[in-house]
């Protein structure tokens, strides 16, 4: 019984670490190309939410409209 409690919370720290390290990444990556980082309330993550939560929208879509 233990095990299969221990399991899912194992992968589930993983997947955590995960989306960390790609955190991480991906700063450096905008650093080392000299782009700027949006924050929350700039107006591309705010009309890529609108979007998706639009039914039906394609990806490049989202670009023709921002």
């Amino acid at each position: 019984m233990l095990r299969q409690v221990w399991l899912p919370l194992k992968l589930a720290n993983v997947a955590w670490a995960s989306l960390e390290e790609l955190l991480i990444d991906y700063e450096v990556f905008l650093r080392t190309n000299k782009l700027p980082q949006w924050d929350r309330n700039h107006r591309f993550p705010l009309r890529f939410d609108e979007l998706n939560k639009t039914p039906n929208t394609l990806f490049m879509i989202l670009f023709k409209k921002i």
